[in-house]
């Protein structure tokens, strides 16, 4: 049976670092949340660990640096775990999306990954999930929390309002929405479409926590955090705190000192944008 220490993981909004790869990397990210003196905050650290149909065929994704290797997921996994207050999610994306269910069975059985509870959450990365795999998902695995990831390839061309009532409709049951136009791709964040959608979950009703994503990096976390509807809102950096080795995608490593950067400026900006709105 889950844990009590467990039991809440997972319901709080989050401040996130996804694309680890290495033992350091982990322990390293961990050192940077509890620097910046999280515990108490609204927001708990999120570590998020990419994995793809192509790592249950090889081991590994060909070419792609953001991925680690499937042998070593279970200990990084593990490492997060070693703070239990963190958020520790696996970020899956297939192109069988019809396979979706079974594919990521096989990711959580691996050395027992969710039957030793070193799995909080997984990030659905496909477009628009087939909504049988998803309550799959949900009734095999209960105490896993669903983070539906919205690209802009699944909204655009829709409304807002669409975007809401699709997620309302067929995925009642996820306890979070990641909006994210760029689709990890480190573009631009874009505040009008992402609080558009925001505002369109929220008047249909969701309750679950609702997170933006798209090229946040230290340099521009805390203007953003300042433009954004709400202090319970989760946020998502991966490409923003890397390194580019070339121009070929996936080919770059995870920076350290912009971890950092980010995760001190996002706690700082976090707790000085809630002292406003306590005070008005």
């Amino acid at each position: 049976m889950p844990s009590k220490e467990h039991k809440d993981v997972g319901e709080s909004p989050y401040i996130g670092v996804t694309g680890l790869t290495t033992l350091n990397e982990v322990t390293s990210t961990l050192k940077y949340f509890n620097a910046a003196r999280y515990k108490g905050c609204l927001h708990v650290p999120m570590l998020g660990f990419l994995v793809s149909y192509k790592c249950l065929e090889y081991g590994f994704n060909p070419g792609d640096r953001k991925h680690p290797k499937l042998r070593d997921l279970s200990a990084l996994l593990s490492e997060a775990k070693k703070d239990t207050n963190a958020f520790v999610t696996i970020h899956y994306y297939t192109k069988n999306t019809s396979q979706l269910y079974e594919e990521i069975s096989k990711v959580l059985k691996l050395n027992d990954i969710y039957e030793r509870e070193l799995c909080d959450g997984v990030q659905l990365n496909s477009v628009w999930p087939p909504k049988e795999e998803v309550l799959k998902i949900k009734e095999n695995f209960p105490r896993l929390k669903i983070i539906l990831q919205l690209p802009g390839g699944a909204t655009n061309g829709m409304s807002a309002q669409q975007v809401s009532n699709k997620v309302k409709n067929d995925y009642p049951y996820v306890e979070h929405v990641l909006i994210d136009p760029s689709g990890g791709k480190g573009q631009p964040f874009d505040i009008n479409r992402s609080t558009e959608i925001y505002n369109a979950l929220k008047s249909a009703g969701f309750n679950g926590s609702v997170g933006f994503a798209g090229g946040l990096c230290g340099e521009n976390v805390g203007a953003i955090i300042s433009m954004l509807p709400s202090t319970g809102i989760s946020i998502d950096a991966e490409g923003g705190l890397r390194d580019k080795l070339s121009d070929e995608s996936g080919d770059s490593v995870l920076n350290l000192e912009k971890v950092k950067t980010y995760v001190t400026n996002a706690y700082v900006s976090m707790r000085k944008r809630h002292a406003v709105r306590q005070i008005y």
